[in-house]
């Protein structure tokens, strides 16, 4: 691994300085490289991200992320409409907080504060798990749709996410 990352860091050097002038210093290069990436690492802007969990007693907990023309609004959904033809996802809604601009970059900033972007494409399973819980993730993310799933195995940073979601909706009882 070390010595991916020294090759890596070397190849990055040469062809900065192939493509620099001869007079920049290759440690800055590296540096606006690096910063680079990580700046599209976070999100600009968001206009839907829903995070269902679902555990083994057929229920789901969601929850809604949703940008409003006046800001956002943060929705947690607690039910089994997905499985009760009879009950609608209205019915489940649990806790509601609409906000202005200031609420939406609030939940924007803690998005990205918990790496939200890198999670699209995660696909994983904890194997020999009989229970527990499964989450899907869906969202449009600086205009691209975006996915994650797991069961029983989450991206870094989903329980700090989750957790200040629930913090957040708890607040404003």
């Amino acid at each position: 691994m070390k010595r991916t990352a020294m090759t890596a860091a070397a190849l990055i050097t040469a062809c900065a300085l192939t493509f620099c002038s001869c007079s920049a210093d290759p440690a800055d290069v590296i540096r606006q490289l690096i910063s680079s990436e990580e700046n599209d690492m976070k999100a600009k802007e968001f206009d839907c991200i829903t995070i269902d969990i679902t555990g083994t007693m057929a229920s789901t907990r969601e929850y809604e992320l949703l940008r409003t023309d006046n800001g956002a609004r943060l929705s947690l959904y607690d039910g089994a409409w997905e499985f009760d033809d009879e009950l609608t996802k209205e019915e489940c809604l649990r806790k509601r907080i609409e906000g202005d601009s200031e609420f939406y970059a609030e939940l924007l900033d803690l998005a990205n504060e918990c790496g939200l972007k890198k999670w699209d494409g995660f696909s994983k399973s904890a194997s020999g798990v009989l229970d527990g819980e499964s989450f899907t993730l869906r969202g449009t993310v600086d205009g691209k749709a975006m996915s994650a799933r797991g069961s029983n195995a989450y991206p870094s940073g989903f329980h700090d996410l989750t957790r200040a979601l629930w913090d957040m909706l708890s607040e404003k009882e």
